[in-house]
């Protein structure tokens, strides 16, 4: 089961002439979220070794404020204001959260994500079911 409603915070990926731009927007839908501890265990006997690891799921519901990714990258920097894509390896953090991505120091995209650690994550699937009859929503998951 998820978790409460939850505000979350996205930096869509956007690349223009060969530079990388993190766009921040505030999803402006309350989402279900939820965070599982995984582990993977590889080798035998006293060479094994296990990795522990966050999965991060998310439910976006319906929000007119959404835009395919070549519709929202094909608007202007004033356009995309207040909508939001979803492609894999966006980032996602809980909260309403202010932080810029910038390339520089202290906001290139590893001080972000340590800064809003454990609650951030990077996109890795998207399934789009809002198509449904009820409960319109695309499901995320993240590491």
């Amino acid at each position: 089961m998820l978790g409460n409603n939850a505000t979350v915070t996205i930096w869509n990926r956007l690349h223009i002439d060969r530079k990388e731009e993190f766009i921040r927007t505030v999803i402006p839908v309350k989402c279900k979220y939820l965070l599982e501890v995984k582990s993977q265990s590889s080798g035998a006997g006293a060479g094994m070794s296990a990795t522990i690891y966050n999965v991060h799921k998310l439910n976006i519901p319906w929000s007119e404020n959404y835009k395919p990714f070549s519709e929202w990258q094909s608007m202007t920097a004033e356009e995309r204001k207040g909508f939001f894509t979803l492609s894999p390896e966006d980032i996602i953090a809980l909260g309403e959260r202010d932080d810029e991505i910038t390339g520089e120091n202290p906001n290139r995209l590893p001080d972000v994500l340590g800064r809003l650690s454990p609650h951030v994550f990077t996109i890795k699937a998207i399934q789009d079911n809002t198509r449904a009859a009820l409960g319109k929503h695309w499901h995320i998951v993240g590491i």
